[in-house]
């Protein structure tokens, strides 16, 4: 899952801090991984960045012996 950053403005175009260059959509930019360096300077200057959630995993419903799910 992606990374998403918010930028205080709607600006759509290539931004650049450092090594790393985020393209922005109307203000969002996607990637896979940003470094805790880069979140904070952003953080700090008024970009919001939101962590990906991990997927939610299903819990299995309990089985009995002949293959059928119970209905508690």
């Amino acid at each position: 899952m992606a990374t998403k950053i918010t930028a205080p403005s709607t600006v759509t175009g290539d931004s650049t801090f450092g090594p790393v260059t985020l393209s922005f959509t109307d203000g969002v930019a996607e990637v896979d991984a940003v470094s805790d360096g880069l979140r904070n300077y952003l953080e700090k200057t008024g970009y919001t960045v939101e962590k990906p959630r991990p997927a939610r995993r299903r819990t299995a419903k309990p089985v009995d012996e002949d293959g059928e799910t119970n209905a508690d």
